[in-house]
């Protein structure tokens, strides 16, 4: 009996010890997942604070656009990055649309202006009528011409407004003796011809001081010649007709009132001051030249086409045959068609004008394209 206890009491120590075992190993994989449990709840508490925070941010910036009326609350239609990288863009080019929009309204008012101004006949010149002040005045009591912020004195423009592009006559003699000249230029056919600014023959423009019967002086350019005929400083005989003066031979001539040059970007002179060429028809370096107490007048010698209609379609080959149609090859005079002619066309507007629009409507196609697609609504 006492053998059969003894030998049972291991196997329920033994039984019990596998019992403990096993329990040991539960509690094991109990605290584990418990763990794995926690931190579970631990992320989503986490992401739960910064979902709460992200929504009292975008509660924040909605009553800031909320809608004063109503109350109604609303996200910003655009934000300032936004507007930085479209709205700016957008307003530029818009502006600069409208901007070229202007120049070229403008451009055609002054075509027909101008057409307009042509057409009508010549009358006679009245310097106390048609300048802005008397052209003759006593030194003494005019300013001084150095002042070139005195309004009395236009340095571009000394002729009144509704008198620039005015055909007139004018009686009196040419002093020679004091011609300049102005260039190197291009030859008008260049630009008659709408050739590239690269053709044509390099020359001068002559000036000639003009001297009325009051004892104004006016400035006349009397037309282009090229540098192989006149040569400036050249003592040798030249095509070109060297005329004397004469005040005595008084002569009536057609001229066309038109404004002086602005000088090009960095130049203050128009005049080196050693010979009698110029680079820039400045009226105000010219009047220095000639020692005058004002600005003088400046008008082209005209080669008037009665009845004068400009069309643009055939400007080229009426140029020609107005070129031709001149008594003498040189100097060229002007003729109506240089007056019809702008640097910039309108056409080349109408380019830029289109380019600007283009630019402007691109970019807001693409702010709304990716506002729609909600590509940018959280820059």
């Amino acid at each position: 009996m006492m053998r059969r206890s003894l030998t049972r009491v291991p196997s329920v120590l033994l039984n019990n010890k596998r019992t403990n075992n096993i329990g040991l190993f539960n509690i094991g994989f109990k605290s584990a997942d418990y763990a794995t449990i926690r931190l579970v709840d631990r992320a989503e508490e986490r992401r739960k604070e910064r979902k709460e925070e992200e929504d009292k941010r975008r509660e924040s910036n909605k009553d800031e656009y909320s809608n004063n009326n109503g109350g109604e609350k609303k996200e910003p239609f655009i934000s300032f990055t936004q507007f930085l990288f479209f709205g700016i863009p957008a307003i530029t080019t818009f502006c600069l649309g409208i901007w070229q929009t202007r120049r070229y309204l403008w451009k055609k008012d002054q075509i027909i202006l101008r057409e307009v101004t042509l057409a009508q006949d010549p009358i006679p010149y009245n310097g106390s009528e048609m300048l802005k002040t008397s052209p003759v005045e006593e030194p003494e009591s005019s300013p001084s011409l150095h002042e070139k912020t005195e309004e009395n004195y236009d340095p571009i423009n000394p002729a009144k407004d509704e008198y620039v592009h005015r055909i007139v006559t004018l009686e009196g003699y040419f002093d020679y003796s004091k011609e300049i000249v102005v260039g190197l230029r291009k030859s008008p056919l260049t630009k008659r011809l709408d050739l590239p600014t690269t053709m044509g023959e390099m020359g001068y423009f002559i000036l000639t001081p003009f001297v009325l019967k009051d004892g104004e002086v006016v400035m006349v350019n009397r037309g282009w010649v090229p540098k192989t005929v006149y040569h400036h400083g050249n003592p040798e005989p030249q095509d070109f007709e060297k005329k004397m003066t004469d005040p005595t031979n008084t002569e009536k001539i057609t001229a066309i009132i038109r404004p002086g040059e602005y000088l090009g970007a960095g130049i203050s002179e128009s005049y080196d001051g050693k010979t009698n060429k110029f680079i820039a028809m400045d009226l105000f370096s010219i009047a220095k030249y000639y020692e005058m107490s004002y600005i003088p007048l400046l008008l082209d010698q005209f080669h008037h086409i009665p009845n004068f209609v400009y069309d643009e379609k055939e400007t080229s080959e009426h140029s020609l045959k107005a070129s031709e149609a001149q008594p003498t090859k040189y100097p060229m005079l002007a003729i109506p068609d240089d007056y019809m002619k702008f640097y910039i066309t309108p056409a080349t507007h109408v380019a830029y004008m289109a380019t600007w629009y283009s630019l402007c409507l691109w970019i807001i196609g693409t702010f709304v394209y990716f506002k729609r697609k909600k590509r940018i609504s959280n820059f």
